[in-house]
């Protein structure tokens, strides 16, 4: 045994006994009674709102938080979590009976397959500056990869048989 393990097993050996002497030594044989709080969290939480009441009435607020104060308990012209029918950015809106999702899914996600990675046998794909290794899916639209060479990515969907072959773009 090294003169650094003996130190470290004396200092751990220090440290059991003192915990020993900490637990039972100042006892004296008496236990230790624990004093529960007299009085009951809702009692606390109630006396807290209480003390935080008086003090506000007390003191002026700022007119900015006086007039949140006052709007605070008045009703709502609008909703802001009910989805509105006007479009969010310049984009037209969608047509009614029109399917948006038949249209994206036709197009593709928009990739870019940039570098190739082969740590050993695992292959690695960077796409959109990412990488990505055989079987991750990209984003949430049900893609992933199929496949990948060094010179080709093959993406595939959840849904759809037809996959999507990337080549890789050379950066000059």
């Amino acid at each position: 045994m090294t003169t650094r393990e003996k130190i470290i097993v004396g200092v751990m050996c220090l440290t059991i006994a003192y915990g020993g002497y900490e637990l039972i030594g100042q006892d004296n044989g008496k236990k230790r009674v624990v004093s529960s709080p007299k009085t009951s969290p809702m009692e606390e939480l109630r006396g807290f709102v209480a003390e935080v009441t008086q003090k506000m009435v007390k003191e002026k607020l700022a007119d900015e938080y006086q007039h949140m104060v006052e709007r605070a308990g008045t009703a709502w012209v609008k909703d802001p979590f009910i989805p509105s029918s006007a479009p969010l950015n310049d984009q037209p809106a969608p047509q009614p009976g029109r399917e948006p999702s038949s249209e994206a899914s036709s197009q593709g996600p928009e990739l870019a397959y940039t570098g190739y990675l082969q740590l050993g046998d695992r292959r690695l794909a960077v796409i959109n500056g990412l990488e990505y290794s055989t079987g991750e899916s990209i984003g949430t639209r049900g893609y992933y990869i199929k496949s990948i060479r060094p010179d080709m990515v093959v993406i595939g969907h959840v849904r759809e048989p037809e996959t999507i072959q990337l080549t890789i773009e050379e950066m000059e």
